[in-house]
């Protein structure tokens, strides 16, 4: 479990997944190393970014071609009630090695 710290309030993240074109489900909690969730007033959908660091080649199994979506499950740390949110992921940056032989990229997702 993660914690966020936010300007004026802590998230935990309980997990994070990415549900491919055909339905796998891919756990990537322990993989991300920084999450941006975006909200615009004058905006109808709300953004983010997650940059994966990636051991397993999880990018070449999932073929990201638009298709997936990314979910996320947070609580409060002093609130029992848990969230859970759902992103169309649409766009994947460049993939970059890392030094413990992976790769690493950010995910643009959207909600719907």
């Amino acid at each position: 479990m993660a914690n966020i710290s936010s300007s004026t309030r802590d998230i935990s993240i309980d997990a994070i997944s990415i549900v491919n074109s055909v339905g796998k489900v891919n756990d990537v909690t322990q993989m991300f190393n920084l999450l941006n969730i975006y909200e615009d007033i004058f905006s109808p959908v709300i953004t983010g970014t997650i940059q994966i660091i990636d051991v397993v080649d999880l990018y070449s199994q999932l073929s990201i071609h638009g298709n997936e979506f990314i979910y996320i499950s947070f609580h409060r740390p002093n609130d029992t009630t848990k969230y859970k949110r759902s992103f169309r992921i649409y766009k994947a940056s460049e993939r970059k090695p890392t030094e413990a032989q992976g790769q690493s990229y950010v995910l643009h997702f959207c909600s719907e």
